[in-house]
């Protein structure tokens, strides 16, 4: 394939100037969907709980009294209060980043050119040079759920493991030999 610009194609408009797309794939929503959502779910209960326990707790410090009379222990409720909020700003902007990347699911592609490897969704593109593929792993099972493991490399424990992955694949072993003979050729 020859790089064209469509209007059609999201992958197109991040090619460079005579560079060729070799491979392209759309993965399953679900497949990249259930990946996130237990996150998503861990961090959604986590914020209800902030808020009722914030709520339970300002309620019973202030109390059932239609008005406030101004007392210098009024500032333990305000404090936690304003602790609650903060704690609850922290936790609403982790679901709405999570939230974000699970949608995401839906508008995500992948590419091999001739010169790199680009997943572009609604965020933006990544792109991979070969010196990311030097070592790759194909994991999984049935189509459409398979796994490419690549960037090898040593984590901040002195760990080695592999840094990033490409989910959602009909083939990953084929796809780990065209990039082979395309990249690290």
């Amino acid at each position: 394939m020859t790089a064209r610009r469509s209007s059609s194609d999201p992958v197109s408009h991040y090619l460079d100037t005579g560079e060729r797309i070799v491979w392209r794939h759309q993965p399953a929503a679900r497949a990249l969907m259930f990946n996130r959502l237990p996150v998503v779910i861990i961090v959604f209960a986590m914020t209800a709980f902030i808020v009722v326990i914030g709520f339970n707790v300002i309620g019973s410090a202030v109390g059932g009294a239609t008005t406030i009379e101004p007392s210098p222990w009024l500032i333990l409720p305000a404090g936690v209060a304003v602790f609650f909020l903060v704690l609850l700003y922290f936790f609403i902007t982790a679901l709405w980043s999570h939230t974000s990347f699970f949608l995401d699911s839906w508008s995500t592609y992948y590419a091999l050119t001739d010169r790199r490897f680009l997943v572009v969704s609604r965020r933006g593109v990544i792109e991979y040079d070969a010196s990311y593929f030097r070592k790759m792993e194909p994991v999984g099972g049935e189509r459409g759920t398979q796994v490419l493991m690549f960037d090898w490399g040593v984590g901040s424990k002195g760990r080695e493991y592999y840094r990033d992955r490409i989910a959602g694949l009909p083939d990953a072993k084929k796809l780990e030999h065209m990039i082979r003979d395309t990249l690290v050729a």
